[in-house]
């Protein structure tokens, strides 16, 4: 489960991502729901640059269960102004979307 929620992790399976910030969501604070988060990420470029990077503002809610075994992720993008567009990475657009990861009773992580 740490491998998606600490940055490190997350970067160190993570091969095609370049860059991942959770980010302050100022004046939202007071709106958003525990475990929720405004989450930036930047892909790397591929072909020399024939597939530009790729960078994504999504709104972020994960939820735990069965003890820490299961992991909910909830995910789709949003506009933030106070996360500009980097020159030469294009900004891409998550629908919603998630993930779900289950730890087996055997240790297998799925």
């Amino acid at each position: 489960i740490d491998a998606f929620v600490i940055k490190e992790k997350r970067l160190a399976w993570g091969k095609d991502l370049d860059d991942l910030q959770v980010i302050d969501p100022m004046d939202k604070k007071d709106e958003m729901p525990d475990n929720s988060s405004f989450v930036y990420s930047r892909s790397k470029s591929y072909g020399g640059g024939l597939i530009a990077a790729r960078d994504f503002v999504d709104f972020s809610h994960v939820t735990i269960h069965e003890g820490g075994k299961v992991y909910v992720a909830s995910y789709h993008s949003i506009e933030l102004n106070h996360v500009p567009h980097v020159e030469h990475v294009v900004r891409g657009f998550n629908y919603e979307s998630g993930t779900i990861a289950k730890e087996e009773e055997n240790g297998t992580k799925v």
